[in-house]
């Protein structure tokens, strides 16, 4: 009791200091002071009535509180103090104070795994010197500087952490805009300079820490791993669920997480960290005695909160694990007014290293659902369990009170205690988290536990690794199919306006409530370790059938399958012949988009035997690299020279890698896939191609930019053509309409103008048309 008084009223102060920042920290020092002679002083005053007698009185241990009500007024005045200190001036020497001074040549250390988004990268650097760059960019003298930098450099740089690099650019302000200030968000991580686009070169390696850099490469490895066992879009979300590393999601399928309130699912939380507790604590506690098996689990769980990048939800979640732990070998628990005591404890705590962080959304939603699960989780149980026993008799109502509590009563409670903090910072209320939440989070812990062994023995043995991922795919699956199902049902989400300070509290107020008209609430009971032999049973035949349908879907059926893509008006296309052999024809821009869009296409194995390179412009090479990264190619062919930049380097070492000869192939050139399968080069530009394909009485036309003139009389009477934005911008939809195609789709760009004609398919952005023939008859369906 006494250090949940404490730590409640530091955290009232810090909540209170970051809402008003302009308090002034020497008037909430002196009163912390004032507070803690007080508290030495006072209980030395005679016992007598009065004034001095109540004062006293406040210096003295309560029973209620179990501590004297100074002591917790001078935490509150503690709080308040450090985080109105939390914005330093900037001092001369720090890097922040370069800020809007002109070009500096600047040197620092990569102090954190880079973040590798769709576009570009983001370093963290924690900076050695700087010397400011004359007209003709010759450095001048050299001064020591500190501070932390962050650095957002193009494409998927290879930079890793430990490297030293010398940046050459000008260092700003981070931006602030209205909807979103980054600086107040990286202010919050002791960042406060910002530099984007430098030209940076690598002078130095392996300067960070060797046991960082170890669990680094470990990471980076097991990243790789993921993509090496597992296709997109399942391979992101584990990405996300066993690293931390969610920048790899489509826009759609974070917005579909979003809106269905399952975003928790793929940022590593006390929900995972707790799966991970119990297995390194039954697995130590099988070779070592109970103790050292405690050790080594916290051990395990620090290494991994540093692996996957201490962000504040898993700090917060490996602490209350650690704490946990530590309590079951101490015989406390970790419910009720312990549990609570923990919670405050652990916030506590994270707060004295950064005061700022309790204004962070993440850590508010981390602290608010952990509440929720203290405070309502276990009432809401009983409450279940006597209304059941009514109706159905208590041996029954216990068995159906486990998985109920489990899946859907302690899910509410968590969303209940949430609720001020999403309508606060979103603006909105999913309502259909109410019913993605029950349906996915069964399905979670075995997600967890066999992929994460699927990676793990993976990398060790291989051919064993990839029989795990098999197993563990349909949990993955399951989870984005729900999540992206529920997302399309109408009136999923409530606009809720705009929700000010005043009624954020009013909601949390109200979320309270129930708690504190409560005399002696209840808390977490139990996980249920027993399992009824049905359910087994039920989810063995669900990973057959799944595992059966993906290999039903993706399997050879003698017809010809083309999958049109618009990547962002570019036409994108994978063929399939009747024998199964799998070709890609063209790139473009999102590969993020372009590789989740494949793997849903292809078998397991998630292998191309084909990919032919018609475009080799820059947004396509940017794309291509990702697919490279996560999708095998056999074989490649190239109509264009790839470019002498980053991007074609990559690309092509990304194919020599794999296996791939990398071919330059010329005009006429064919390639046979099999049962009289061609594909043909008909014209080419330096960046562009025609192709032509042919399959018994099917013949299809991508023009890739060229006009109808420039592909002469063979092209006449296709029986599909599949135009590209390229291809409309320099010719007028009635040439196309001249070569009297039996059908035409189109990857419609934002460029694209005028009419079209009626009969056209038209494809938005990132839309999809799936084509298939039996040589004779198609049929063709489209997607958003």
């Amino acid at each position: 009791m006494p250090l949940l008084w404490l730590s409640l009223a530091y955290l009232a102060g810090l909540v209170l200091g970051g809402a008003s920042p302009q308090q002034n920290s020497l008037v909430w020092l002196l009163t912390a002071t004032a507070v803690l002679l007080g508290l030495l002083l006072l209980p030395r005053l005679p016992a007598q009535p009065g004034l001095l007698f109540r004062l006293r009185w406040i210096a003295l241990r309560q029973p209620i509180l179990r501590l004297p009500p100074l002591l917790v007024l001078a935490s509150f005045a503690l709080g308040v103090w450090q985080v109105s200190t939390a914005h330093p001036a900037i001092q001369p020497g720090e890097v922040a104070a370069l800020n809007e001074s002109g070009k500096f040549r600047l040197i620092g250390m990569v102090s954190a795994p880079p973040d590798r988004r769709e576009e570009t990268t983001i370093l963290r650097l924690a900076m050695e010197s700087a010397a400011p760059l004359g007209a003709d960019d010759m450095p001048g003298e050299r001064q020591p500087v500190s501070g932390m930098l962050l650095v957002m450099v193009p494409g998927r740089a290879d930079w890793q952490y430990g490297d030293r690099l010398m940046l050459d650019g000008q260092p700003i302000t981070p931006p602030a805009h209205e909807e979103f200030s980054y600086r107040d968000s990286l202010a919050r991580q002791g960042i406060y300079s910002y530099l984007t686009y430098p030209v940076a070169r690598r002078i130095k390696t392996g300067t960070g820490s060797p046991l960082l850099a170890a669990i680094y490469g470990l990471r980076a490895r097991a990243y790789t791993k993921i993509y090496d066992l597992f296709p997109a879009p399942e391979a992101p979300l584990l990405a996300g669920i066993l690293l931390g590393i969610d920048s790899d999601l489509t826009p759609e399928f974070e917005r579909a997480f979003r809106d269905t309130g399952t975003a928790h699912i793929i940022a590593i939380s006390g929900f995972n960290i707790a799966i991970l507790a119990g297995l390194f604590s039954g697995l130590f506690q099988r070779i070592v005695s109970r103790w050292w098996a405690g050790g080594l689990a916290v051990l395990s769980i620090t290494l991994y909160t540093l692996m996957v990048g201490a962000q504040p939800s898993v700090v917060r979640a490996a602490i209350m694990g650690s704490l946990s732990l530590l309590g079951v070998l101490l015989g406390r628990r970790s419910s009720g007014l312990a549990g609570l005591n923990t919670l405050a404890f652990t916030a506590a705590l994270m707060c004295i290293g950064n005061p700022l962080l309790p204004q962070e959304a993440s850590f508010q939603l981390s602290f608010g659902a952990t509440l929720g699960l203290m405070l309502y989780a276990k009432p809401l149980q009983s409450s279940f369990e006597r209304l059941v026993t009514a109706r159905v008799g208590q041996p029954m109502a216990r068995r159906l009170t486990g998985p109920v509590g489990e899946y859907i009563l302690f899910t509410l409670a968590a969303q209940f205690t949430t609720l001020p903090v999403i309508a606060y910072h979103f603006q909105r209320l999913s309502l259909s988290s109410l019913l993605a939440n029950p349906l996915v989070l069964p399905a979670q812990p075995l997600l967890m536990i066999v992929s994460g062994l699927a990676v793990l023995v993976g990398l060790v043995i291989d051919p064993l690794g990839r029989l795990l991922a098999g197993l563990a795919w349909p949990f993955s699956a399951y989870t984005l199919r729900v999540v992206e199902g529920l997302a399309q049902l109408p009136g999923g989400n409530i606009s809720l306006g705009i929700v000010n300070g005043q009624t954020a509290a009013l909601l949390v107020a109200l979320v309270l409530s129930p708690f504190l008209l409560s005399l002696a609430p209840e808390t977490l009971r139990k996980n249920i370790q027993a399992q009824l032999r049905p359910a087994v049973w039920l989810v063995g035949c669900i990973l057959l059938a799944t595992l059966a349908l993906r290999a039903a879907a993706t399997r050879p059926d003698g017809r010809l399958h083309l999958t049109l893509l618009n990547q962002d008006g570019r036409a994108v296309v994978l063929v399939q012949s009747s024998e199964g052999k799998r070709m890609l024809i063209g790139s473009g821009p999102g590969g993020n988009r372009l590789s989740t869009a494949l793997g849903r296409r292809l078998p397991l194995d998630h292998q191309l035997d084909g990919l032919l390179l018609t475009d080799c412009s820059g947004p396509a090479m940017d794309g291509l690299e990702t697919v490279l990264e996560r999708i095998p190619v056999r074989q490649a062919w190239w109509t264009c020279l790839p470019p002498e930049d980053r991007l074609g380097r990559a690309v092509t070492g990304a194919l020599l890698e794999q296996g791939s000869t990398n071919p330059l192939i010329a005009n006429g050139s064919r390639l046979d896939l099999g049962s009289s399968t061609l594909l043909e080069v008909l014209a080419s530009r330096p960046e562009s191609a025609a192709v032509w394909l042919s399959w018994d009485n099917l013949r299809v036309l991508l023009p890739g930019g060229l006009s109808p003139s420039d592909l002469g009389e063979r092209v006449q009477e296709p029986g599909l053509l599949l135009l590209a934005e390229a291809d409309l911008q320099t010719t007028t939809p009635q040439a196309w309409e001249a070569l009297r195609a039996q059908a035409v789709i189109v990857a419609l760009g934002p460029q694209v103008r005028g009419d079209l004609p009626a009969r056209w398919v038209v494809l938005p952005p990132y839309g999809w048309a799936q084509v298939e023939s039996d040589g004779e008859k198609m049929w063709v369906e489209v997607g958003p």
